[in-house]
């Protein structure tokens, strides 16, 4: 079982929800954000004003969390990398279901009220 929580990535404008599965605790937290403050500053370097945006630093948040499970995976010679996801990753909406199908099909559902009720769209540009 997890300990599981959530991070804001906010400024005055805009809020990123992130969604974390394990280890919340301030025990835990508190430490991985300032090793996180000098991982986003090592990768924002001379383009600080990146640091501004939620989005990059969610973006940010999400690649060091990737990077501590790899590293953990390669510590542990674990052969599966195929499971090291990041376990800080976009807060989305969740279904209940029996089936991995159902679970689709709901979501799919869920996609379509939400689009007909203006709430929810994706619009796709192509680079000229």
């Amino acid at each position: 079982m997890g300990t599981r929580g959530e991070v804001y990535v906010r400024n005055s404008s805009s809020v990123i929800e992130l969604w974390r599965h394990y280890d919340t605790y301030a025990e835990y937290m508190v430490p991985y954000f300032k090793d996180f403050a000098r991982y986003a500053a090592w990768c924002a370097g001379s383009q600080r004003h990146w640091l501004t945006y939620p989005e990059n630093v969610a973006a940010m948040l999400i690649a060091y969390d990737h990077e501590l499970v790899l590293a953990s995976h390669l510590r542990f010679a674990r052969t599966g990398l195929c499971e090291a996801v990041p376990d800080l990753r976009p807060r989305g909406f969740t279904v209940e279901a029996e089936s991995e199908d159902e679970a689709h099909s709901k979501a799919e559902e869920a996609i379509l009220r939400a689009m007909e009720k203006g709430e929810f769209s994706v619009k796709v540009e192509q680079a000229e």
